[in-house]
């Protein structure tokens, strides 16, 4: 007899970003936190606030449709490799009423370049205050 875990979407965004970005050290929520850390590092909400430690139990994650042009607006930089998964949804933190693109510049650039206008899969990350 097989066991299968049902994994939540907060478990399931971590392990897709950890894919892609976390180190072997970390875990999965800790891959999370390093992207949100490094997103807030240059503003003033960094210094402003110490931020908190995304988990389940202080944020939700909702699925949503956004354009292109709306992804490129939160681009802080400009990316023209090519990115390793062009259908991924990106991802979101929304935090203190501000949207921080924490993952999927590479693909929201190629969309821009390549004249890409239509929806595409958000997951976004509110964080409770």
């Amino acid at each position: 007899m097989s066991t299968f875990k049902q994994f939540t979407l907060f478990q399931t965004v971590c392990s897709l970003l950890y894919d892609g970005h976390g180190k072997s050290s970390e875990i999965p929520e800790g891959t999370l936190n390093s992207l949100f850390l490094q997103r807030l590092g240059g503003g003033d909400e960094y210094n402003a606030v110490n931020p908190p430690w995304l988990s389940e139990e202080n944020s939700t994650i909702t699925i949503e449709p956004w354009k292109t042009e709306e992804l490129w607006k939160l681009a802080t930089r400009k990316e023209d490799q090519k990115p390793r998964y062009a259908n991924f949804p990106v991802v979101i933190v929304r935090y203190k009423n501000q949207n921080y693109l924490i993952d999927g510049v590479k693909r929201v650039s190629m969309w821009h370049a390549t004249g890409d206008m239509a929806e595409h899969s958000v997951y976004i990350i509110t964080v409770h205050n």
